[in-house]
């Protein structure tokens, strides 16, 4: 048999919707995944070589080029905190500019190039005009006496106005969908897994009860003496405590052994409080969460802590440290029956 009442409906279809809502980030992952796919198979179709790049004026920044390398310098460039430099590179007309990552030029260095031309593929980048007056320093360190010196009027006739990024491996807005997928993905991941674990426990606490349990549990849901609180998902009944906050948990009054006030501060800022009860089971839950305390909201919390009492003047109330040494007692008690099958 299953629950019919409106609110514990609500509560498992909410479980449903999370999920749901998971998925749906998921599939819009795929689809940004599939979109840099797309949009890197196409910058690899419409690569250019980067000399054309250069030549052709109305060419953009910011696309996938390549270079055949002929040879390559050391760095003559490199920012404090990376290990990323910028080189010079020659294809066997001209000289270029690369920023290419440590483990690259290794690499490269270790090839016969000049018999080997190497492939090499990036983004198309503005040269900085930082790094355009380093080049122009160190260029004009080793030029002879009678070699023209590199100027800021002719440093683009000899090297362009952009160089090949190696460390970009995607286009602009390649990486924007990878960026958009690798969050949609996380939450889609992060979301999904909490809707399926609220929607099993769910399913498992609803499981505990047979036919006739049901129909008492709702019987007193329906009653005119029983009051759901919408605004913390809870359930007084005549003689249950009914957490729909994303779960469904029922507790008998006769079952708390034991109630206080629970608080959550910030920087000596209180952000949350609630109330916990230790049931018979020996476990501790948390009833009636709220956030920031407002006059309305206290007013519930009280009505919720003090219809508890009401309904079972036997509770023990308070955090003391008797309460909490005795209750501790009781939870290795309540461990032992059961592991001895008591």
């Amino acid at each position: 048999m299953r629950f019919t009442n409106k609110n514990v409906i609500s509560c498992r279809n909410k479980c449903l919707i999370t999920i749901i809502v998971g998925v749906l980030f998921i599939a819009l992952t795929c689809m940004f995944i599939g979109l840099s796919i797309k949009q890197d198979d196409s910058d690899n179709d419409n690569i250019k070589y980067l000399n054309d790049i250069i030549e052709n004026t109305n060419e953009e920044a910011g696309q996938k080029t390549y270079l055949n390398v002929e040879k390559i310098t050391s760095a003559f460039a490199v920012y404090d905190d990376k290990t990323d430099a910028y080189y010079y590179a020659f294809d066997g007309q001209y000289y270029y500019i690369l920023y290419l990552k440590e483990s690259k030029y290794l690499e490269l260095s270790g090839m016969d190039l000049s018999d080997n031309p190497y492939r090499l593929e990036g983004i198309a980048r503005n040269i900085p005009d930082d790094v355009k007056n380093i080049a122009i320093e160190d260029w004009n360190s080793d030029l002879a006496d009678d070699e023209e010196p590199l100027t800021d009027l002719n440093f683009y006739k000899y090297f362009g106005n952009v160089y090949l990024d190696q460390t970009a491996v995607y286009s602009e807005t390649a990486s924007m969908y990878n960026v958009l997928a690798f969050f949609t993905g996380i939450i889609g991941l992060v979301v999904s897994i909490i809707g399926i674990v609220n929607f099993a426990k769910f399913s498992s606490n609803v499981k505990r009860f047979d036919g006739n349990e049901i129909d008492s549990i709702e019987s007193e849901m329906a009653d005119s003496e029983s009051f759901f609180y919408k605004d913390i998902k809870l359930y007084l009944t005549r003689n249950y405590i009914i957490m729909l906050n994303g779960q469904f948990k029922v507790y008998k009054y006769s079952d708390v052994l034991w109630m206080y006030p629970f608080e959550q501060r910030y920087n000596g800022v209180r952000t949350n409080r609630a109330i916990k009860i230790f049931t018979k089971d020996g476990k501790t839950s948390i009833l009636c969460s709220i956030g920031v305390v407002t006059k309305a909201q206290k007013a519930i919390y009280d009505e919720v802590w003090n219809t508890i009492i009401d309904k079972n003047p036997n509770i023990v109330l308070g955090y003391t440290s008797e309460n909490i040494q005795h209750f501790n007692d009781v939870k290795k008690e309540i461990k032992n029956n059961k592991k001895n099958g008591i």
